[in-house]
């Protein structure tokens, strides 16, 4: 859109990762545009093993349920 200022922006709500059992070399990490908005991310139910590092997210009303890292507990820290 030649010409148009405005810069693109995402709106993201009520999405549930659940159940799932993954092997990764790093966690996760949330990341958008600086006009993105989150609410209601949810992780339920999530085994991830061999993972090193961590978490990284810039949005807030994340939410972490029964999500083992490695065999620990993860609340999101």
């Amino acid at each position: 859109m030649e010409g148009n200022t405005e810069k693109p922006f995402g709106i993201v709500r009520g999405i549930t990762f659940s159940t799932m059992n993954m092997k990764r070399t790093n966690l996760a990490e949330t990341e958008g545009n600086p006009g993105d908005q989150i609410s209601t991310l949810i992780f339920r139910n999530v085994e991830v093993n061999g993972v090193f590092g961590n978490f990284k997210n810039k949005y807030c009303n994340v939410t972490f349920e029964k999500v083992k890292v490695n065999g620990t507990a993860f609340d999101g820290q």
